[in-house]
């Protein structure tokens, strides 16, 4: 795994973070899906300044190529959504809305891991997340996992974050 390192939000420079957005957007499509978080700007104060550690940057050298997102949640909103009575953009609107944060969380909303295809099957979405998890995770605490199943890929990668953690993990199907 040499040459690999993790970032937190706001520690990786401008010209990297539109070259990862641009990445996410094309591989997401969230301008044309608006039941995703998108993939802008208006979310960026409060993920850099009241959850950094929930995003991960990878970067092999000085190359962004890839990344992770988690967020805290309520259960309530978490069954909302799992319910299809929310949608994602709408969960992530109503976290930042009741200012949940890492001392108030219920639940762990995986919400995305990218990484580009030359540097898959190295499990860096895996250690990502898990490097996330565990920087808010209060000790001694069991949360449960959420994720929207994406793509099949994306299915594997949350299993082995709830293994390795030993915690539970819910699933909402895709539409």
């Amino acid at each position: 795994m040499s040459g690999y390192q993790f970032y937190n939000a706001g520690q990786i420079t401008e010209s990297d973070q539109q070259k990862l957005s641009k990445m996410l957007e094309e591989y997401f499509g969230t301008q044309s899906d608006s039941d995703q978080m998108p993939i802008d700007d208006s979310a960026r104060p409060w993920i850099e300044n009241i959850i950094p550690e929930c995003a991960k940057i990878i970067k092999y050298d000085d190359e962004v190529v890839g990344s992770s997102f988690i967020f805290p949640s309520s259960l309530d909103l978490m069954n909302d959504f799992l319910g299809n009575r929310i949608n994602e953009a709408q969960l992530a609107q109503k976290v930042q809305a009741e200012k949940i944060t890492y001392e108030t969380m219920e639940a762990i909303y995986l919400c995305s891991s990218f990484v580009v295809p030359a540097h898959r099957g190295k499990n860096l979405s895996v250690k990502s997340i898990v490097k996330s998890i565990q920087e808010i995770m209060p000790e001694n605490k069991c949360l449960p996992l959420f994720y929207w199943q994406y793509s099949p890929a994306g299915a594997v990668i949350a299993s082995k974050v709830a293994q390795i953690l030993e915690l539970p993990l819910f699933t909402k199907s895709s539409k």
